[in-house]
C-alpha cells in the first residue's frame, strides 16, 4: 500500500518539476525577445532590453531605480531608459539572467568575474542569487584563493564563505602567513586575524 502511494505522487512532482523548468525556460526567452520590453538599460556601452514588473518583483534595488526613472518625462511610445555604470556588462547579463530564469549559464564570466558576480549580487540585493554563487565559491575555495575569499565573504556578507575561508586558513596557515596579501589583510582586520587556537 505505502509503495502504491509513492508511484501515484512520483508523477505528480515530476509535472511540477517540467512545469518549473517550462516557466523558467519561457522566461528566458522573454528576456531574448525585444518584443514585448518597456524597459532598455544601458550597461557598459550594451543594451538590454528588460520588462519593468519582472526587474521590479525580483530585485528592490532595480524597482527604486524604475520608479526614479519614471519621474522623468517620456516622449509618446518612448522605452523608459536606465543607466548601470557600476557592473560590468557580462556580469549584468548573467544577473539578468538569474532574474528571469533564476539560473547562471556563462561559466567564463563565472570563473572570471566570482568576486563581481557576488558584489552585484549584494549591491541589487538579490539574495537568492547571493547565495548560488556563495555556495559555488565555497565549491571552488582552496589554498591559493582562500584570503581572498575571506575578504570577499566579509565584503558582501557572506558568512558561509568567510566561515569557511577562514577555516581552511587556520588549518593552513603556515603555507601563506609569508605572503603580501595576508600580511597586508590582517594588518587592516585585527578581527580577522587567523589564530590556530579558536
Amino acid at each position: 500500500m505505502y509503495l502504491q502511494i509513492i508511484d501515484i505522487c512520483a508523477p505528480i512532482m515530476s509535472s511540477k518539476a517540467r512545469s518549473q523548468k517550462q516557466v523558467c525556460d519561457h522566461f528566458g526567452q522573454i528576456l531574448e525577445n525585444k518584443e514585448f520590453s518597456d524597459l532598455e538599460i544601458e550597461c557598459d556601452w550594451k543594451d538590454f532590453h528588460c520588462h519593468q514588473s519582472i526587474l521590479a518583483a525580483r530585485s528592490p534595488v532595480l524597482k527604486a531605480m524604475i520608479q526614479d526613472g519614471k519621474e522623468k518625462p517620456l516622449k509618446a511610445k518612448q522605452l523608459l531608459k536606465i543607466e548601470v555604470d557600476d557592473v560590468d556588462q557580462g556580469v549584468f547579463a548573467e544577473m539578468l539572467t538569474f532574474i528571469y530564469t533564476g539560473d547562471l549559464k556563462k561559466e567564463k564570466v563565472l570563473t572570471e568575474k566570482a568576486s563581481e558576480l557576488l558584489e552585484a549580487a549584494d549591491m541589487y540585493q538579490l539574495d537568492l542569487l547571493k547565495e548560488v554563487w556563495e555556495e559555488k565559491l565555497c565549491s571552488i575555495l582552496n589554498v591559493e584563493n582562500s584570503v581572498e575569499f575571506l575578504v570577499l565573504g566579509d565584503l558582501y556578507q557572506a558568512p558561509k564563505l568567510k566561515n569557511m575561508a577562514l577555516s581552511l586558513l587556520r588549518t593552513k596557515k603556515s603555507k601563506i602567513e609569508d605572503s603580501n596579501v595576508y600580511k597586508n589583510l590582517f594588518s587592516r582586520r585585527q578581527d580577522l586575524e587567523v589564530n590556530n587556537n579558536r
